[in-house]
C-alpha cells in the first residue's frame, strides 16, 4: 500500500527534471515472465524490476515488512539511500552469508521515476541528494561508463520499492 501510494505521489507531481528509466533495464519481456510466472502486476510506468544484495539474516524482515533506513550509510557513493543493481555479480558484493553459509539476495519491484543520471567518477553526494529534493526520483549511478563496471540504482524513500523475492544461494 504504501509503494501505491508513494508512486502516486511522484506521479501526480510536476514533471521531474532528469531522464526515463533506462529502456535496457529488466523492464520487459524478462520482468513481464517472471512477474507473470508468479501471479504478480506487470511493471507499470517508471519502474524497473532490480536486485538487493543485503545480509542473511536481513532478507527475511526486508521481505516482510520494509527498508531500515536507519541502516543505510552515508559511505555509498550517493550517500544514506538504498542501492539496487541490475546485476547479479554486483548484488552478490553487498551480500553476507548467515551462518548456515547461505547468502541472500532480494528481487524488488523499483520505481525508479525521473532518474539523475551521474557518469563521474567521484560524484557530490550532496548534489544527487539535491537532485531528488528538486524533482528527481532517483539516482543512476553509471558505474559503466566511469569506471567500466556496473550501474547501481539509488531511492531515498523505502516506499519506492516492492520486495518480491528473496534469492537464498550459496558460493562455490
Amino acid at each position: 500500500k504504501e509503494f501505491g501510494r508513494k508512486v502516486e505521489q511522484l506521479n501526480t507531481q510536476a514533471a521531474a527534471p532528469g531522464q526515463p528509466v533506462p529502456a535496457d533495464l529488466l523492464t520487459s519481456p524478462e520482468a513481464a515472465a517472471i512477474l507473470t510466472g508468479a501471479g504478480l502486476p506487470p511493471l507499470q510506468r517508471g519502474e524497473a524490476l532490480l536486485l538487493h544484495g543485503t545480509a542473511a539474516d536481513q532478507a527475511t524482515s526486508i521481505a516482510q515488512g520494509r527498508f531500515d533506513m536507519s541502516r543505510c550509510r552515508g559511505t555509498g557513493l550517493a550517500g544514506e539511500g538504498v542501492y539496487f543493481a541490475e546485476s547479479v555479480t554486483k548484488s552478490d558484493e553487498y551480500a553476507h552469508a548467515g551462518p548456515d553459509g547461505q547468502f541472500a539476495m532480494l528481487v524488488l519491484r523499483v520505481y525508479l521515476g525521473s532518474v539523475r543520471h551521474c557518469a563521474e567518477v567521484n560524484p557530490d553526494k550532496n548534489e544527487l541528494k539535491a537532485a531528488v529534493r528538486e524533482g528527481s526520483n532517483s539516482i543512476l549511478l553509471d558505474r559503466v561508463r566511469a569506471r567500466g563496471t556496473y550501474r547501481e540504482f539509488v531511492v531515498y524513500d523505502y516506499r519506492q520499492c516492492v520486495p518480491h523475492f528473496v534469492v537464498w544461494y550459496t558460493r562455490r
